[in-house]
């Protein structure tokens, strides 16, 4: 009896350890291949109608002879006159000078660029000023002067 005894919980054990494994290995299956939810097809999906434009009311806008504040009225003047032309005043002619740029010597930091001033070359830095032509800036492939107020940018020969 006792050898009976003995394999009873075998028997009994047996069984519960394969159902306890079984359904261990169930849920981790189940865990690294999830059932995945089913994703609405674009078909499934209402068909989109956008509202038509409605067209905009168009305005003019008209004058007013009366001031919306003051309540006072304009008065018209009718231009019946020919318009009064203004005496111009008769100015120097200005001389302004040929300015041909013909390139750049660069000396480390400093650049000193050569510029031909009615038919007279110069070597001028940046901010100088030869016969009222100040050189403002300048690269390899032009140069800006100012002559007078007035900018011009002179490209290189």
């Amino acid at each position: 009896m006792r050898e009976l005894f003995r394999k009873v919980p075998i028997w009994i054990s047996l069984p519960l350890m394969l159902i306890t494994w079984g359904y261990l290995g169930y849920e981790v299956s189940k865990g690294i291949n999830p059932d995945l939810p089913e994703i609405p097809s674009a078909t499934n999906i209402a068909d989109f109608n956008p509202k038509p434009i409605a067209k905009t009311e168009t305005f003019t806008i008209s004058d007013i002879e009366r001031d919306p504040f003051l309540g006072t009225l304009e008065k018209k003047v009718e231009h019946n006159s020919a318009p009064k032309k203004k005496a111009i005043t008769p100015t120097k002619p200005i001389n302004t000078p040929k300015v041909n740029f013909s390139g750049i010597v660069k000396n480390g930091k400093d650049q000193v660029f050569i510029l031909t001033i009615n038919g007279k070359q110069y070597l001028i830095r940046k901010g100088e000023t030869v016969n009222d032509v100040k050189l403002v800036s300048g690269s390899s492939k032009q140069v800006v002067i100012r002559f007078n107020n007035t900018n011009t940018t002179i490209l290189v020969d």
